[in-house]
């Protein structure tokens, strides 16, 4: 990766939810092959939703967005890499193990970061 892409993936990732707002959780939290970012509900005007990036790296072309709440559901993801089904049932079943933790955090700016991650359960 060439240095212009570097730079553009940094400004398409700090251009959507400000970076401080979100908590990075890695794969030995979520049982997950790859991170997950989850935010506060702060100033945005969309509903709750996490988002990953299988590829290991913020990039607006490769985000998986998937809605938090009973049924949720993939909001976005990229076209290419094609991201295996199987792949985003396993993101989609994490959502609904953590749906309670995860709506608490998104609805309360005030919910320490620690407090979710001892919260959350991490898939078998």
């Amino acid at each position: 990766m060439g240095l212009r892409d570097l730079i553009e993936h940094l400004r398409d990732f700090l251009s959507g939810d400000n970076l401080y707002e979100m908590a990075n959780v890695g794969p030995s939290k979520t049982g997950l092959p790859y991170g997950i970012w989850i935010s506060h509900k702060g100033s945005v005007r969309h509903g709750p939703r996490i988002k990953s990036y299988p590829e290991g790296y913020a990039n607006k072309k490769s985000v998986v967005v998937v809605s938090i709440g009973a049924d949720p559901e993939v909001i976005k993801k990229p076209r290419r890499p094609k991201i295996p089904s199987a792949s985003l049932g396993k993101l989609v079943e994490y959502v609904k193990k953590n749906q309670e933790i995860l709506l608490q955090y998104w609805n309360d700016d005030d919910m320490d970061t620690q407090d979710l991650l001892s919260g959350l359960k991490a898939l078998d």
